[in-house]
């Protein structure tokens, strides 16, 4: 991801949550946390605003979208950065379009969430 695209997606993503654990993000995943404990994870290595969730997405929210089963593998990284996202946990994962629609995104996620354990 530019270095600009990714300061305005950190600049969104940190209005709504936290970094996962105070953890400075990896080379290819940053992790964070909301107040209610749900957590996502921004795919770095990517040219699009890719995004890792705890919920299926709303479609108009997002370019694509893909499903995981728990058992499905899924990058290693999420492990120490956004372990609710793991293997073990259903998760998505999608491509946002744009800056604006990351800041709805945002705003769906922590308004509806419920963390179950």
């Amino acid at each position: 991801m530019r270095a600009e695209l990714e300061r305005a997606v950190f600049e969104v993503v940190q209005r709504y949550a936290k970094p996962y654990g105070g953890k400075a993000p990896t080379k290819y995943i940053a992790g964070f946390q909301t107040q209610d404990g749900s957590q996502l994870a921004i795919q770095r290595a990517r040219e699009e605003i890719t995004v890792w969730l705890e919920r299926d997405p709303p479609a108009d929210l997002v370019s694509s979208r893909r499903a995981y089963a728990p058992s499905d593998t899924r990058s290693s990284n999420l492990t120490a950065n956004a372990p609710r996202l793991d293997h073990g946990r259903a998760a998505f994962y999608a491509v946002v379009p744009t800056i604006g629609q990351l800041e709805k995104l945002m705003v769906w996620y922590v308004a509806r969430r419920v963390v179950t354990p």
